[in-house]
């Protein structure tokens, strides 16, 4: 499941402006299944060919999804974390 960021963004911090998709993913006691997500997912986006990130909500969950998404992101330096304070749900 790693994933490294293309050589351009690497290279040059400024790039990142350049993101061409960015993937929003709500996180809700979703702990248990993270890592299968991510597993697909990245895949999946490397084959569009373009700058991306993933930016993964996490909705005040009470279970160890914060926790799982800050291990998947050591690996998957594309991925940014929110953390809510609280479930704020849908809205």
């Amino acid at each position: 499941m790693r994933a490294e960021p293309t050589a351009a963004a690497a290279v040059s911090p400024q790039l990142e402006t350049r993101i061409v998709l960015s993937m929003v993913v709500p996180v809700y006691n979703e702990a248990a299944n993270l890592e299968a997500f991510f597993a697909r997912l990245i895949p999946v986006l490397e084959r569009l060919g373009v700058l991306y990130e993933v930016v993964a909500v996490n909705d005040g969950s009470s279970d160890d999804s914060l926790g799982r998404l800050l291990k998947i992101r050591e690996q998957l330096p594309v991925l940014k974390i929110v953390n809510l304070s609280r479930n704020f749900g849908k809205d």
